[in-house]
């Protein structure tokens, strides 16, 4: 039996479970992929590559990678929603620069019951037992998954390192509420485009020293953060990197 028909129908499934547990509801993720559609189609092209990028591998193990992605997204999806839940936005690039912020986040889990983190666990080993239980194995690899593999790493390379979501896609970050750029781009596209939007390089009259003395100007901040709900956040991480 060949694993081609692995090849669209896994990265599709994936793509639909962690942004349901990302959204909350299997209905809103059908609507998104609807009203979205170019945002919806990048997603799955990532997706694709990632998971295809493991193709070559016998086919048990290439099931047990996808559910291991699968599981992975799924848990930074459900740190998100939390997120969004306990401040009123998702998880953002920025926040992994503040520690103080992802312990605020991750104290909200210290009241979800252990039973559910131990029924994740248990999920995640009982799908891989059903994979080596029931997928027949393989009796030989064949050469022709060499290449699949091979372009799908150059896909997902391709577009997260040399492809403008902005232009080839027409997607836009909502930068006034990362809410509702989540909602309209997904988790994956949303926090891409933040880190690209936050790691970009200083422009050439960027000045340290001067950037030092709106410490000394607290009703400045105030005032940029007013216009901007999103610079509460970044002002953290880029001011704690001046003082250094």
């Amino acid at each position: 039996m060949s694993n081609s028909k692995f090849l669209a129908i896994i990265p599709l499934m994936v793509l639909i479970l962690f942004e349901t547990v990302s959204r909350g509801s299997l209905a809103d993720t059908l609507v998104w992929s609807v009203h979205y559609p170019n945002q919806f189609i990048a997603t799955y092209a990532m997706l694709f590559g990632l998971i295809n990028a493991f193709y070559l591998l016998p086919r048990r193990l290439y099931l047990s990678i996808a559910v291991v992605i699968l599981t992975g997204l799924s848990f930074i999806a459900l740190v998100s929603r939390e997120k969004l839940l306990l401040r009123g936005e998702p998880l953002l690039p920025w926040d992994l620069n503040l520690g103080k912020e992802a312990a605020n986040i991750s104290q909200s889990f210290q009241d979800m019951p252990i039973a559910f983190m131990l029924g994740l666990v248990i999920l995640l080993i009982a799908a891989i037992i059903m994979i080596i239980r029931y997928i027949p194995r393989e009796e030989y690899l064949s050469a022709q998954k060499v290449p699949i593999a091979v372009l799908s790493f150059l896909l997902l390379f391709n577009l997260v390192a040399h492809t403008s979501m902005q232009k080839t896609f027409n997607c836009r970050l909502v930068n006034w509420s990362q809410q509702s750029n989540y909602e309209e781009n997904g988790l994956i596209i949303g926090f891409m485009m933040n880190y690209k939007a936050y790691s970009d390089d200083a422009p050439a009259s960027y000045q340290k020293e001067k950037l030092k003395r709106l410490l000394l100007r607290p009703k400045l901040i105030t005032r940029l953060i007013r216009i901007s709900p999103q610079m509460s956040s970044m002002c953290k991480v880029k001011l704690s990197g001046i003082r250094r």
